[in-house]
């Protein structure tokens, strides 16, 4: 059981890191240079700004998650009891892993579709 959430926490963080993450920010640019260029042109613009301002937090919440959950790794792989260390995967880091999935599941559902790096649970769906 160790070894398998283990093996799920580390696939987490490095798709996170080398995927999620560095997929969003260039949406985020996009979103900030086009809420410029809207402003000169029409005044304010509260849509766009919302939408940035959520991808934005949602991001930001992804990333601490990722931390968190490194963190959790970490003090789970400390602990010596091998009942104990079960419950520490099962309790801290599992659940962790479950809110940085939420983050990302949400980011899935904004992010534009080329600019997200794996197939969406909509092309698993319904494309194959």
């Amino acid at each position: 059981y160790i070894k398998q959430i283990n093996i799920e926490a580390k696939t987490s963080l490095d798709m996170v890191k080398s995927l999620y993450i560095p997929a969003v920010i260039p949406f985020i640019k996009e979103l900030a240079e086009t809420i410029e260029k809207l402003e000169v042109v029409s005044g304010p613009v509260y849509v766009e700004k919302e939408l940035l301002a959520r991808v934005s937090a949602l991001l930001e919440s992804a990333y601490r998650k990722t931390e968190k959950l490194e963190t959790e790794l970490e003090k789970a792989h400390e602990i010596a009891d091998s009942f104990k260390r079960a419950a520490a995967f099962r309790d801290k880091v599992l659940a962790t892993m479950e809110e940085l999935r939420k983050d990302i599941d949400t980011l899935e559902t904004i992010a534009p579709r080329k600019l997200w790096p794996v197939p969406t649970y909509a092309d698993l769906l319904y494309k194959l």
